[in-house]
């Protein structure tokens, strides 16, 4: 709306589970975020050392690494899918796509585009494919399209009501 996104239920929960999830795993800090009709972006930053930080070089393949981005990303998805589901009343309805899209910042410049790229993305809202009233046959291209490609249908459809999504209050 005016290039602003609002949040439904669905999307409420989507946001204060990213906020809780820095409450439950305090290696984790949390930057910048948006909530999207269909997606979401968010900076996640996972602060000491150990195998967290680090690509496993022996162990199962496909385990779960405790610390690590994909179990974060995973439990963060598991808990949204449950709150959602529950209030939707569907049981077991998958809510989220398979994977993620995950990326190495860098450095400070990098760090800065991405967040720039964060918080003008409701700007983009009207010219996406994915937005069921964009009337453009192709999405413009971005410097930040391989960044974000992962990211399409991470969200259910239908976030536009309720209160702003870029911070916590």
């Amino acid at each position: 709306m005016d290039g602003e996104m609002h949040l439904n239920q669905w999307g409420d929960v989507v946001r204060n589970e990213w906020f809780r999830t820095s409450v439950l795993k305090p290696y984790v800090q949390l930057d910048a975020l948006i909530v999207m009709p269909n997606h979401i972006h968010g900076v996640i930053w996972i602060r000491g050392e150990g195998t967290a930080r680090r690509a496993p070089t022996i162990g199962r393949f496909g385990a779960s690494i405790a610390g690590s981005l994909a179990t974060i990303v995973g439990a963060f998805k598991s808990a949204c899918t449950r709150r959602v589901n529950e209030i939707r009343n569907t049981p077991n309805l998958p809510v989220w796509q398979r994977n993620y899209f995950e990326h190495v910042i860098r450095d400070e410049a990098q760090l800065r585009r991405i967040r720039e790229y964060i918080a003008c993305n409701p700007l983009r809202w009207a010219e996406d494919v994915n937005n069921p009233e964009c009337k453009l046959d192709v999405r413009p291209k971005s410097e930040f399209d391989e960044i974000c490609v992962g990211a399409r249908r991470a969200v259910p459809s239908g976030l536009r009501l309720s209160k702003s999504n870029t911070t916590r209050e």
